[in-house]
């Protein structure tokens, strides 16, 4: 193992409109599953966009927020804005006494409000990603499905 403690991470929803705070909620554990008290948890949330470097298109982390958590007995919060619409990258990371890392990531999305419309003429296919608010469903359930534009 590359560290005697993880970290866990999870919010409410996978979505949420623009403007509103996403909540983040973190508990670190040991190898075996149970939770680790009075561990510090760093939470970084960046937006991602596209941007072309080099001639190659690739994923850009924007506006990072961050905020530090003390783990407890149960799962500890923090709310981060969400000032513009995309997909957001929320990374934790605990560390054990001996100094090793373990390092946890999800992505939630942003919906609302118009992307920024590429006009350059380099832009030859725009992409339209669909995100469930469920990663799985079960037999009657209703899937919501919300559009989310990005350039590729």
């Amino acid at each position: 193992h590359p560290s005697s403690h993880y970290v866990g991470l999870r919010t409410a929803e996978r979505m949420v409109e623009a403007g509103e705070p996403l909540r983040v909620e973190a508990v670190a554990t040991d190898i075996e599953g149970n939770v680790v008290s009075d561990r510090r948890i760093e939470v970084r949330v960046r937006r991602l966009e596209w941007e072309e470097r080099g001639g190659e298109w690739t994923r850009v982390g924007k506006a990072p927020e961050t905020c530090t958590l003390q783990s407890g007995d149960e799962p500890v919060a923090c709310e981060v804005p969400t000032d513009a619409p995309g997909e957001y990258q929320i990374r934790a990371t605990v560390t054990d006494d001996d100094g090793r890392s373990n390092v946890t990531e999800i992505r939630r999305w942003v919906l609302g409000g118009a992307g920024k419309p590429d006009r350059s003429a380099r832009t030859e296919v725009q992409q339209l990603q669909l995100v469930p608010d469920a990663s799985e469903y079960e037999p009657g359930e209703t899937a919501q499905v919300r559009p989310v534009g990005h350039r590729v």
